[in-house]
């Protein structure tokens, strides 16, 4: 079965009527990639809302400040306790990955990876502690 060309826009409306259709608001988006491509925090940014957005690759991050001015940018991977360090990651047009699996097709990832980029990987909770 094709996907509808409106899926996207129908489900960050879903994800808006969850909230109540709140014009105000706080969101975290950990692995943000593109401003708006798949963005699950585009619309409620729109809207009014205030957010963080994490994302470890610094093309993206540079793309995420321009287009997303209402929210605060993070270049930072975010990882399990005690998975600290750096990670590689396969990067196709929609989607970034540290499966090479994925990143290779054989998944949800539908192209090869075109570019691959390494970000520092530190646990989002271990950062938070050493700030006070």
């Amino acid at each position: 079965m094709k996907e509808s060309p409106y899926a996207e826009e129908y489900e960050k409306l879903l994800i808006w009527e969850y909230f109540g259709f709140a014009t105000e608001g706080y969101f975290v988006e950990v692995g943000a990639h593109h401003p708006k491509r798949l963005s699950q925090t585009w619309l409620l940014e729109k809207v009014g809302w205030k957010g963080i957005l994490i994302e470890p690759l610094p093309e993206y991050c540079s793309l995420l400040r321009r287009e997303r001015p209402s929210s605060v940018v993070c270049q930072i991977a975010v990882s399990a306790p005690g998975k600290t360090g750096a990670a590689d990651f396969f990067v196709s047009s929609d989607l970034s990955t540290t499966s090479t699996c994925w990143a290779k097709g054989t998944n949800w990832c539908a192209e090869p990876a075109s570019t691959t980029g390494t970000s520092p990987g530190r646990n989002l909770f271990t950062s938070r502690r050493r700030r006070g």
